[in-house]
């Protein structure tokens, strides 16, 4: 599994590594500083064009990392803007957030790497665009459990 996952971009165009930010090296300061390339949030990482595998990674905000494959993905469900919920033949991820409805094209067309929730601590908040507040995982037995 590659976990070199690309979310952004740094100012002088060279990959930034998701997963090497949340092991420990210091994000660009966020906090009440203008949005830049270096601290910009994106949402979501595009997949690399022929890739071998087409897997979906869910970067949550407590830092848990859990991939899902596209073949396991049965269906797409958008309440409204800021409910997404993806459904898989053993569980549901669901992505609160804001303008989540833009995500569902390019899922439909396993076009997506990973997803990943906003955190005020390392980015500079998003005026436009997809945000991603929360992202919960729960087996269907935990749904049926708690309607």
């Amino acid at each position: 599994m590659d976990v070199n996952d690309k979310f952004a971009q740094q100012e002088d165009d060279t990959p930034q590594d998701v997963f090497q930010r949340r092991l420990g090296v210091p994000p660009p300061a966020a906090d009440g500083a203008p949005e830049t390339a270096a601290n910009a949030y994106l949402a979501y990482g595009l997949a690399i064009e022929g890739r071998d595998e087409e897997g979906l990674t869910f970067y949550h905000a407590d830092g848990m990392i859990t991939v899902k494959f596209y073949a396991h993905l049965t269906d797409i469900i958008c309440t409204s803007p800021q409910y997404l919920t993806l459904l898989y033949m053993d569980c549901a991820y669901t992505l609160e957030g804001r303008n989540l409805h833009d995500l569902i094209p390019l899922i439909k067309r396993h076009k997506l790497d990973g997803v990943q929730c906003f955190d005020p601590h390392e980015y500079a908040f998003p005026m436009k665009g997809p945000v991603i507040y929360t992202i919960t995982r729960a087996s269907h037995e935990e749904i049926a459990e708690h309607p």
